[in-house]
């Protein structure tokens, strides 16, 4: 079960591609400076080195043998010595991650009890050396014995037996141990049942593709080996097992310096720890400045992590530039060598010819959308001949210096600023600003309102016309906003009509009053736009005795001139009338011409009876002797309507084509809109409509009073 936990955390790590083209001038500075420097320093046999920078991928270099007529070759594996206590630090951060462990827990609860060894030390004492166990590497008696036994596999046990008494109490103080990071393998293998080696094997080696790194002795070699030299002796041929034994996850590894280059990377990158455990791995404890794994190091004024390692027949050093993001790696085959000094150089070329770090941008880190003119600077970046800005989507600015002018478009989303220094060696590292853009606001608002309702008040301003307004305003982001305002002010409507009745026709209902006096009346009503509108009627009543209730009409030739006042009356039957006859009609009390029971006329006939005041029927007249016929009648080029009154149905001709015919009332309010259909007639049904008066009309045609009376 505890191998299944464990390989659940090795699928988090994913293969980097290096498939980059490295700077050809950069390369060319780091070759010659290794080649120089190895020449310089003689106990420097050979030499291998790498370099990883952003953007360029793995350089990798080559100077000195391996041993006389071979010179060395950066495809070579080398010793890390020390250099492998990374490896072992972060397998016990991702245990702890995968709660396999905690680094908080004491050794006891993971392996038995050991002289000399505090069993109350914890795991992350262990590994920034905060334990005070001893260090029995660093005494003459265990190095001359591995020395002096170089076939001999050492057991744990036999390694743990040379640990002395502790430094300090645990938690108290830094000392460097070996023996810490052996430690350390013991309980990792507690914990999940493997070999330390088979866990870094399976959880980092596989998965990043480290073929050419291995455990010397558990692990067979897959390279070929840079021969080791201590003090001047080529060992290559003597067997070293002890060397690998005794240490252990402390320093036992082999490795190329392109692959070391890969590793670092690959951890600094955070594709294997979770950002919690790399911060801990990069908290630097005093008074060593040692991490997990990590120690601390200031060169040319750069802070720096990485790692030395000494064993017998190799030296090496690794550098990482976490501003920079450059890992430096020096293997060399001999002890003593000056690999440190060397590797420091080559990381010096880095630093003397790529473009500085770039530092803070100032500027605002909060804007709206549309703002211009917003200047950003970085300061000057060293080594820089020309910058690179890249601006959040929807900003526009171009510079090619450390200071730039934007401007942010309508459409602009926050992002990040980011500048870079760039020469010919490659591009610096960039710096970023992230950037709130804030959204402008717009919003269209339609009003209508009628006049008694104004001033109209609206975002401070005080309306009483129609139009549109626009007020600028800030929004809640502090950016400028529009609101739009289409206002529509109605102005009053109003009616006004003269009628006289005969008393008889009271009381007369007009907009809800009854009235039977004479007089001048208003009412307040609502017009079609829900306004008020102010209906006038002038009404005059007089005795009905002044109406004659017979009406002779004299068959001479018309004279009288038609007016609207006019009632056209059509009959239905058939009659002759002589010439010189006199036709009678009765008029009822209203004053409005009736027929004659009996009478008789030709169908399409029409008369005519003018009321001269409103009540008095004066003398109509007949238009022409003969009857009119339908062709005559549509030729006047005028709406008949009949009959007038009505007491519901009524039928219009006329002369044309009429699509629709509209009914009003008094007050203008259309009440009935009749689709004519594209005929010459028409028949409409006022039976739904109150007794009254109305207004009948069509395009292009005066309008025609009409009474409803049932």
């Amino acid at each position: 079960m505890k191998k299944i936990v464990f390989v659940i955390f090795l699928s988090s790590l994913y293969q980097q591609s290096y498939a980059q083209t490295f700077n050809p001038n950069l390369a060319l500075r780091l070759q010659t400076t290794l080649d120089s420097l190895v020449n310089l320093f003689a106990n420097t046999k050979g030499m291998a080195a790498s370099v990883y920078y952003p953007g360029q991928g793995i350089w990798k270099g080559a100077s000195g043998l391996s041993y006389a007529g071979q010179p060395i070759n950066s495809n070579m594996e080398f010793g890390l010595a020390s250099n492998s206590k990374l490896f072992t630090a972060v397998i016990m951060l991702k245990l702890a991650e995968n709660n396999i462990l905690s680094l908080e827990d004491s050794l006891h609860e993971w392996i038995p009890n050991y002289l000399n060894i505090n069993p109350n030390i914890t795991i992350r004492q262990l590994l920034n050396h905060t334990s005070g166990v001893s260090d029995p590497f660093f005494t003459t008696a265990l190095l001359d014995s591995v020395k002096a036994h170089p076939t001999h596999a050492y057991t744990v046990n036999e390694v743990l037996s040379w640990v002395g008494p502790p430094q300090f109490n645990p938690g108290t103080g830094y000392g460097y141990s070996n023996i810490n990071y052996i430690l350390a393998g013991m309980v990792a293998k507690s914990a999940t049942g493997f070999n330390i080696s088979q866990i870094i094997r399976d959880s980092i080696l596989t998965p990043l593709q480290l073929d050419s790194t291995f455990f010397d002795i558990e692990e067979p070699e897959v390279g070929m080996i840079a021969h080791r030299w201590e003090d001047g002796i080529d060992l290559h041929d003597t067997s070293r097992i002890s060397l690998s034994t005794s240490g252990g996850p402390a320093g036992a590894m082999f490795s190329t310096v392109a692959e070391m280059a890969q590793w670092y990377h690959a951890l600094m990158d955070g594709q294997i720890l979770s950002p919690a455990s790399f911060a801990e791995m990069t908290t630097f404890a005093l008074p060593g400045n040692y991490g997990l794994g990590l120690g601390l190091f200031t060169f040319f004024g750069n802070t720096c992590w990485g790692h030395g390692g000494i064993t017998v027949g190799y030296k090496t050093r690794m550098i990482y530039d976490p501003c920079m993001k450059a890992a430096v790696c020096g293997l060399s085959n001999s002890n003593p060598s000056a690999v440190d000094g060397i590797t420091a150089l080559l990381y010096k070329v880095l630093v003397d010819y790529l473009p500085k770090c770039a530092g803070p941008i100032t500027g605002l880190n909060t804007v709206c959308q549309g703002q211009n003119t917003v200047v950003y600077s970085v300061p000057l970046i060293a080594n820089a001949t020309s910058y690179s800005w890249t601006l959040p989507i929807g900003a526009i600015g171009v510079s090619n210096t450390n200071s730039i002018t934007v401007n942010y478009g309508l459409a602009a989303v926050s992002g990040n600023i980011s500048v870079k220094g760039i020469n010919s060696y490659g591009e610096g590292m960039s710096s970023s600003l992230a950037i709130t853009v804030n959204q402008v606001s717009a919003s269209n608002t339609s009003e209508s309102i009628c006049a008694n309702q104004t001033p109209f008040v609206w975002n401070g301003l005080s309306l009483d016309t129609s139009g549109q307004y626009d007020v600028m305003f800030t929004n809640i982001h502090g950016c400028d906003s529009t609101a739009t305002l289409h206002l529509t002010v109605f102005t009053p409507t109003s009616s006004n009509t003269n009628l006289t009745l005969c008393d008889a026709q009271t009381p007369f209902l007009w907009n809800g009053l009854s009235l039977d006096t004479s007089g001048t009346y208003q009412v307040q009503l609502n017009d079609v736009n829900g306004c008020d509108s102010l209906s006038t009627l002038h009404l005059t009543i007089v005795p009905c005795g002044a109406c004659p209730l017979n009406v002779t009409i004299n068959t001479s030739p018309f004279q009288v001139p038609i007016t609207e006042s006019q009632t056209w009356i059509m009959t239905s039957g058939t009659v002759m009338i002589p010439t010189g006859a006199n036709v009678k009609f009765d008029a009822d009390t209203s004053g409005f011409v009736l027929l004659s029971p009996g009478f008789m006329a030709e169908s399409g006939s029409v008369f005519v009876a003018q009321a001269y005041n409103g009540c008095t029927v004066g003398e109509p007249q007949l238009p022409q002797e003969r009857s009119m016929s339908e062709v005559d009648l549509l030729a006047s080029n005028e709406i008949i309507l009949y009959p007038n009154p009505t007491t519901g149905m009524i039928h219009l001709q006329h002369d044309n084509k009429i699509q629709s015919i509209q009914i009003y009332n008094m007050v203008g309010k259309l009440l009935i809109n009749h689709h004519c259909e594209g005929e010459f007639a028409s028949d409409i049904d006022l039976s739904s409509l109150a007794n009254g008066i109305y207004y009948v009309k069509a395009i292009g045609y005066q309008s025609i009073k009409l009474i409803k009376n049932d």
